[in-house]
Parts: structure tokens; C-alpha cells; sequence
């Protein structure tokens, strides 16, 4: 495995925490993901590659008016590229390299969170985890439901929304069972489609 680190994403505890759990993994200090994330580079398909990066644009990005649930709700860019291959999906194709890309800078997105749900004290905000990568998919790499559920749940008019395919659930099943303010959504497809598209 082969971690790409910025070198202003060192000092953040997801990054070392990542860093910690792939002892074996060669870690390359970089300038700026995107001088990997932005080339088509060969990654041959046994090796895994991870990019640890911090986000210094905004992490919410405002959902179509009618998207999801009614009232205000953003998309979170806080993962890109997902761990499956589903020839149906619109992620396929997406972005040139296929590293896992983690936003590590998670104080700066529960402070963007926070802010949001502050500037709209009265409204349900919903936030939706999913639009560029799988959060149960990749949990065991970005740790992002154990760190997101409990901060959501401490939110008010927070509400957090999780689509995945994986049937990794451990993160949920300790947290989900008493959060009111998290919801999952699985994708089941039945075994004719998953042999035929996934």
C-alpha cells in the first residue's frame, strides 16, 4: 500500500490515525493531493493507494432544491473514489486516479457543520455523506461514521444521511441503535443484477 500525505495534513489526528493502522504501507510526503489526485497514474490493481489530504475550500456543498429530504440539505466532500466497481454507478469514471482520497481535517468540517445548523437554528439541515464515495465502504479507513454520528447527534436541527452498499456495519451497530438524528440507507439488489452490473 502506498499513502500519499500532505505535508499540512500530518498534524491531523484522523491522518496519524490512518497512518498508525498501515504499518507496512510506504508513505510518500506530497505538496498538494491534487498533484497525484489530478494525474491519470498507473496504479496496478493488487495495490491499494491512499490520499491524506486537507480540504481548504468548503466541505458542504448546497443540494438541489428537492433533493433527498425536504428543507435545506448539503453534500459533504469530505472522501472521494469508493471501494466498489459498480458499472451503473456515476463515480466510475469520476476522477483520474483511483486513490481513496480523505479530507483528514475533521474539526474544520464539524466546525463548517456547526455553522450551518447555527445559521438556521428553526430548520431540519440534512447532510448527505454519499455523493463521492461510500462512508460504510471506506469506514475502515476514514473512521467518518464513528467520528460524524456522535457529532451530529449532539446537533439539534442536524440530520445526517448514509447510502452505502457495504455490509460493514460495525460502526453502526453500537451508534445508530440510539441516534436519533442518523439514517442509513442500504442498497439490496437481488442476485441477478448483482451479477450482471456489479
Amino acid at each position: 500500500m502506498i499513502i500519499y500525505q500532505e505535508s499540512q495534513a500530518k498534524d491531523c489526528p484522523i491522518a496519524q490515525k490512518i497512518v498508525s493502522q498501515y504499518t507496512d504501507a510506504t508513505v510518500l510526503d506530497i505538496k498538494h493531493y491534487k498533484n497525484v489526485f489530478d494525474k491519470q497514474l498507473v496504479i496496478p490493481e493488487n495495490e491499494k493507494a491512499i490520499l491524506l489530504a486537507k480540504n481548504t475550500g468548503s466541505f458542504a456543498l448546497p443540494a438541489p432544491v428537492g433533493y433527498g429530504h425536504a428543507g435545506k440539505g448539503y453534500f459533504l466532500r469530505n472522501t472521494y473514489n469508493c471501494p466498489f466497481s459498480c458499472q451503473y454507478c456515476y463515480l466510475q469514471g469520476a476522477f483520474k486516479h483511483r486513490a481513496l482520497t480523505v479530507f483528514v481535517n475533521y474539526d474544520d468540517l464539524k466546525q463548517e457543520i456547526q455553522n450551518i445548523c447555527n445559521q438556521y437554528p428553526d430548520e431540519e439541515i440534512w447532510f448527505y455523506a454519499s455523493n463521492w464515495s461510500d462512508p460504510l465502504g471506506t469506514e475502515m479507513v476514514t473512521h467518518f461514521c464513528q467520528e460524524f454520528i456522535p457529532f451530529i447527534d449532539s446537533i439539534p436541527n442536524a440530520r445526517l444521511e448514509i447510502r452505502s452498499k457495504s455490509n460493514y456495519i460495525d460502526p453502526l451497530v453500537d451508534t445508530i441503535a440510539v441516534s436519533p438524528n442518523t439514517e442509513v440507507c442500504f442498497s439490496l439488489n437481488p442476485q441477478e443484477i448483482i451479477a450482471k452490473y456489479e
